[in-house]
This record gives C-alpha cells, sequence and structure tokens, in this order.
C-alpha cells in the first residue's frame, strides 16, 4: 500500500506541473480571422484554434414530413461573446468548446 501511495503522489504531482489540459476562458474580438483574448497579455489567432462544429456555421441533412432537405445552421462565434476553451501542448493549442453566459 506504501508503494501504491508513492506512485499516485508522484503521478498527481507530474500532472500539476505539466497541465496536459487547462481550462480557459476567453473574449472574440473578431471572427475573420477568428481571434479569441484570453487576458490583456495573450490573445489567440485562428492558427492556435479549433472550433467545435457547434461554434460554426455549418449544413445538416434533415427530414421535414418526409422530404430531405439540406439546412444550413447559422450559429457561428461572434465579436463579443466569450467562450469556453481547454487549452493542450502547454498552450500550443485550444478547442473552442462552447459559448458561456456573462454573469
Amino acid at each position: 500500500m506504501r508503494l501504491y501511495n508513492l506512485i499516485v503522489e508522484c503521478v498527481e504531482k507530474t500532472m500539476a506541473r505539466n497541465k496536459p489540459i487547462e481550462v480557459v476562458y476567453g473574449l472574440v474580438e473578431s471572427t475573420n480571422p477568428l481571434k479569441i483574448k484570453v487576458n490583456q497579455k495573450l490573445t489567440l489567432p485562428e492558427s492556435f484554434l479549433v472550433v467545435n462544429k457547434s461554434l460554426t456555421d455549418y449544413s445538416v441533412n434533415m427530414q421535414i414530413d418526409g422530404v430531405t432537405k439540406n439546412v444550413k445552421v447559422l450559429n457561428a462565434l461572434k465579436k463579443g461573446e466569450q467562450v469556453m476553451m481547454l487549452a493542450f501542448n502547454k498552450g500550443q493549442m485550444y478547442y473552442v468548446a462552447e459559448r458561456v453566459s456573462k454573469k
């Protein structure tokens, strides 16, 4: 049991030090190109961002009254919206996961 506790402690310290994934919040500064401001010193360019499909404009096939139609969903991020992101690779890549409401 003592060895197990030592291993758990080592893993926890390593994970805390490496921070493999971190939750970060940002504000959409522009949409074309996409830029998200995290704080006063850090604005993320589009090349650092991977955006959840649900936060984009996209097309989907839907069946309405037995007829299949292609429908465009207009849900792209807009300037001024707040987002929640997951930071990977020590802040070299950010997954834009969801909009968050201002409170």
